[in-house]
C-alpha cells in the first residue's frame, strides 16, 4: 500500500499466544480493549520486529507462539499469499524490555512461489534452514 508521499507502507508485526482479558471499557465513550501479559509480550515483539516492506513478509514471534506453530500451519498461511515462508530462530535470543532475555522467532518470506510450488527467487538462505513450501 502506498502512502500519500508515494513511499511503501512498512509494518512491524509481533505475535504472542496466551490468555488475556477483553471487554468494553468506558461509559461516555465505550471502547473495546484487551489486557494482560500476552498483549504486553506481543507489543514487545512488535517493537523489536524486522520491518515488513517491499512485498516481504516478516513476523516476530514469542517462544509461546512459535511452539504453537507447525509446518502445516506455515504452509497453509503461505498458500494464499503466493510466497514461500520460513520459520527460524532469531539469532541466539534478545533482551526484551521488562521480560529479560528471550529466544524469539521469525516467520519470513523467502521468495515467490509459482503454480508448481517451486521458488522463483530467494533471498539469502543458508542450507540448514528449513523452508516451508506451498503444496
Amino acid at each position: 500500500v502506498r502512502r500519500p508521499d508515494g513511499s511503501e507502507t512498512a509494518l512491524k508485526v509481533g505475535l504472542n499466544s496466551g490468555e488475556l482479558c477483553a471487554g468494553v471499557i468506558g461509559v461516555s465513550s465505550p471502547r473495546f480493549s484487551i489486557f494482560g501479559n500476552t498483549v504486553n509480550v506481543a507489543s514487545r515483539m512488535a517493537s523489536n520486529a524486522v520491518r515488513s516492506e517491499a512485498g516481504k513478509i516478516s513476523l516476530h514471534l514469542s517462544p509461546t507462539c512459535a511452539n504453537n506453530l507447525n509446518q502445516d500451519l506455515v504452509s497453509v498461511t503461505g498458500r494464499g499469499l503466493g510466497v514461500t515462508l520460513k520459520l527460524e530462530k532469531r539469532g541466539e535470543g534478545m533482551q526484551i524490555k521488562g521480560k529479560g532475555w528471550m529466544q524469539t522467532w521469525l516467520v519470513e518470506s523467502v521468495g515467490e512461489t509459482v503454480a508448481d510450488g517451486s521458488v522463483t527467487r530467494r533471498s539469502s538462505v543458508s542450507v540448514d534452514e528449513t523452508l516451508y513450501r506451498r503444496e
